[in-house]
């Protein structure tokens, strides 16, 4: 049963003298210690695991999410604490329960801009730093990050529910769990395309109401509680504006950026384009979108790590294996061995394999109808859009297109996943960025 609150009336004071009420776990009442208790024990650790070698989702029909939200319900009318909030809403978001979660948020950051000094737990002082740390668990990865990539945000005649987490298979972006790899991109798109309007709205508000509730939380807490008590729920913001984008439009085209968001106000021409899924159907026009998405970076935000990957990108167009080895692995390059045979006795190593001549060209000039073709293929690029990207959005939307082009016409290409990762660093901030690059590639 999805949760159903009105998150104002946990604006409503509890008493006069105190509108919060008391800190129960201060003063030891049992039955807070034992209905937190009891929440944390429903939490799982993992959310994905591998058994006998297959990925596997966690299990959610053993938690009786209505009575648990009811027991923590029960105890905020006895007290306004931010740690029964953060367990009612990973339980809302476990049980898949996007605009419960969102009423949470909204709850959250209501208390927090209305109660700062009288919301649980209170500062010691100065010092928020263990309320921030409450309220970072809102982007728990096992109860909430996870579980809001497999929710549906709409279904499909054909496909059935549609998550954001089928997009993310769908793109290589992670591996699918279980044997069906689901839906390709086409299809998903497709799927899109038929979902009824009003499922899309609905969908469309729950996500607005999470990112606004993100907001506020972060204003607030920084605002009042200054740097260490300044909450920044990154990787939950950075999801749901990507959850946004993916269902802003029918036709794929991005929500257009709320008023205040950090994009650069620029009037957008009549030129631009923004692809939907399968625009780009060449090298060259890959090439060009991929470029209008470089300058926009380079132009307006020289500072993201995504205009360093995007020129990567760049430089690997049109090369071969050898070539992108060289540029990626220098090192490693020497060590590579094609094994040829069932006895694994014939080796062909990266030396012969970079020894082996170029003889396209001398197919190309011998070959008039190779001219035909390449005549055939620039009248075509003439007449394709030309590619512009004004806003984080259109960029982020070229390169994912443009990734997508190379994930078909090329599998063996890195340049997709150079893409993916540039698109998933490119909202977010300094801090989020030096903790993604500088992590343990072996902790995941």
């Amino acid at each position: 049963m999805a949760l159903d609150i009105n998150p104002d009336r946990f604006l409503d004071p509890i008493t006069e003298a105190l509108p919060c009420g008391d800190d129960l776990d201060e003063a030891g009442d049992p039955d807070f210690l034992n209905g937190v208790a009891r929440a944390e024990s429903r939490l799982p650790s993992f959310y994905l695991y591998r058994e006998g070698g297959e990925l596997k989702i966690f299990d959610r029909s053993h938690i009786d999410f209505a009575r648990e939200s009811e027991l923590l319900l029960d105890l905020l009318d006895r007290t306004r604490d931010l740690r029964l909030f953060a367990l009612l809403g990973r339980l809302a978001m476990l049980d898949r329960d996007l605009r419960g979660f969102g009423q949470v948020l909204a709850a959250v950051a209501g208390l927090l801009e209305a109660r700062w000094d009288g919301v649980h737990p209170r500062g010691a002082g100065d010092d928020y730093d263990f309320r921030a740390a409450v309220l970072q668990a809102l982007e728990d990865n096992p109860t909430v990050i996870l579980p809001l990539q497999h929710t549906t945000l709409f279904r499909s005649r054909r496909y059935g529910p549609i998550t954001f987490r089928n997009q993310m298979v769908a793109t290589g972006e992670v591996p699918p769990a279980g044997q069906d790899p689901g839906p390709d991109r086409a299809a998903i798109t497709r799927a899109l395309e038929d979902a009824e309007p009003d499922t899309l709205a609905a969908t469309r508000v729950d996500l607005a109401t999470v990112a606004d509730a993100i907001g506020r939380i972060g204003a607030a807490t920084l605002s009042r509680g200054g740097g260490g008590g300044a909450v920044d729920l990154g990787r939950l913001k950075e999801l749901i504006a990507r959850m946004r984008e993916f269902v802003g439009a029918p036709d794929g085209v991005p929500a257009t950026p709320q008023a205040g968001a950090q994009e650069p106000a620029l009037a957008v021409p009549a030129s631009v384009h923004v692809p939907s899924v399968g625009a780009i159907t060449s090298t060259s026009q890959a090439a060009s979108a991929l470029a209008a998405a470089a300058l926009y970076l380079r132009t307006h935000e020289p500072s993201s790590l995504a205009e360093v990957l995007v020129r990567q990108a760049q430089t690997l167009v049109g090369k071969s294996f050898v070539e992108v080895m060289r540029i990626l692995m220098p090192d490693q390059a020497p060590e590579v061995a094609i094994v040829l045979g069932a006895g694994r006795k014939l080796r062909l190593t990266f030396d012969q394999l970079a020894a082996v001549p170029d003889v396209g060209g001398v197919d190309q000039a011998s070959d008039p109808t190779l001219d035909q073709s390449q005549n055939a293929t620039e009248a075509s690029d003439a007449s394709a859009p030309k590619f512009r990207a004004t806003t984080r959005g259109e960029a982020v939307a070229l390169l994912r297109e443009t990734g997508h082009y190379f994930r078909q016409s090329e599998p063996a290409s890195p340049i997709p996943l150079l893409l993916e990762k540039a698109a998933a660093l490119a909202d977010r901030d300094f801090l989020a960025v030096l903790k993604d690059v500088l992590s343990d590639p072996g902790a995941d």
